[in-house]
């Protein structure tokens, strides 16, 4: 080096009284509670949002206690909705059930008054029913008999 020159000298971390190096993100620490355990622990500032957890195990077990509670209340909704709609369903089967009844003897209502009002000349064949009636006839106070399909042998 020329003289007169200043020497460069790399930058050091700075002393203090005793002459010991010391570096402020060595000093600086913090206490802050575990939001899992509620212990307090000691954390270096860094750069970045501090931490909530003493450990990387309480992080884990309060991320899986998070998602449990989640996944515990979703499923407890659920159950709720579902045995709601199941009621719904068993009303609207009730109903649905009362009113086909209704229909039916309204119908049954419709085609006897039509028929008092409108008979039909013996000798005449009533389609309105099902199977062939003749108008007059003592056959058509009965049914026909149902005919089922035949069954196979053998097996």
């Amino acid at each position: 080096m020329a003289p007169g020159s200043q020497e460069r000298r790399p930058l050091t971390c700075p002393r203090d009284v005793t002459g010991r190096i010391y570096a402020s993100h060595m000093v600086r620490s913090r206490e802050l509670v575990c939001a899992h355990c509620g212990r307090t622990f000691t954390a270096p500032y860094k750069p970045g949002p501090p931490p909530k957890y003493c450990s990387p195990a309480h992080r884990q077990r309060a991320h899986e206690q998070r998602h449990r509670s989640d996944d515990a209340d979703a499923l407890r909704r659920a159950a709720e909705q579902i045995q709601a709609y199941q009621a719904s369903v068993r009303r609207l089967e009730t109903e649905n059930r009362r009113l086909r009844e209704a229909l039916r003897e309204a119908e049954a209502e419709a085609v006897r008054l039509y028929r008092e009002l409108h008979p039909l000349p013996p000798g005449s064949v009533d389609y309105s029913r099902p199977g062939i009636h003749i108008v007059g006839l003592e056959a058509d106070a009965a049914p026909p008999a149902k005919r089922g399909w035949p069954r196979p042998r053998g097996r």
